[in-house]
């Protein structure tokens, strides 16, 4: 009977020291482990900085969250001179400005994926993360019927678990070669400078639909033909 007593004991208070355990488990920690399941699921998945650099191909980008009032003329501009780029609108301005999106699908161009809103993939857990991608995806499809399955995470911030997620998803994470840095607004020149200054094969130029964008698009797309580059939209720029 003791050693029975004494084995009924040693195994409760196993129990009460493994569930204390698991309770004691920190969110941090669980979420770390959550993390490498995920970067697992595809340990080759990477960020797109730039294209193949065997062809004098580059593509033009413009990330939409605001700047409606500057939508047309780079629409337009874009028109006059035969170029199709990549478009990445969020969610939330796609659900806002419908009318515009669809535009931007109907001239042809093509639209890639956002997210819903515009926050911090780094900052997000897996699941966050893929809830950022599938709302962008599904406000684009309701207007344009397009699934392009290509991310560009709001403001470049991610880390390997975006990306991993975003495999995952079947999307390509999507950064940039060239930054034009034109939310902050500098003068049309400047712009010019910095994509006709660093163009480069494979080259993903990233903009936004300011004011000086739009003054500047007609000179840079001038300038890059000159030099010989094709401008082409990022799913082509990537052989997809």
């Amino acid at each position: 009977m003791i050693l029975m007593i004494t084995r009924r004991g040693l195994l409760q208070v196993l129990s009460v020291l493994l569930v204390t355990a698991v309770l004691a488990v920190s969110p941090s920690i669980l979420d770390h482990a959550s993390r490498l399941d995920i970067a697992a699921v595809d340990p080759d998945a990477k960020p797109y900085y730039r294209g193949p650099a065997d062809k004098p191909l580059m593509s033009l980008m413009v990330n939409v969250d605001w700047g409606d009032e500057f939508i047309l003329d780079t629409l337009e501009t874009f028109a006059r001179h035969g170029v199709s780029a990549t478009w990445f609108p969020t969610g939330r301005w796609a659900n806002r400005t419908p009318e515009l999106l669809k535009l931007i699908a109907d001239a042809g161009h093509e639209i890639g994926n956002h997210g819903g809103w515009h926050g911090m993939a780094s900052k997000m857990s897996a699941a966050e993360v893929e809830r950022l991608i599938r709302e962008g995806a599904d406000a684009v499809f309701q207007v344009t019927g397009q699934r392009t399955m290509l991310f560009a995470p709001p403001s470049g911030d991610m880390n390997e678990q975006t990306v991993a997620v975003a495999a995952r998803m079947g999307y390509k994470t999507i950064l940039w070669t060239i930054d034009t840095v034109d939310w902050q607004r500098p003068a049309a020149s400047v712009i010019v400078d910095r994509v006709v200054r660093k163009a480069q094969n494979g080259a993903l130029v990233l903009m936004h639909p300011t004011k000086p964008t739009a003054e500047a698009l007609p000179t840079i797309i001038r300038r890059l033909r000159e030099q010989g580059f094709e401008l082409v939209t990022v799913s082509r720029l990537l052989g997809d």
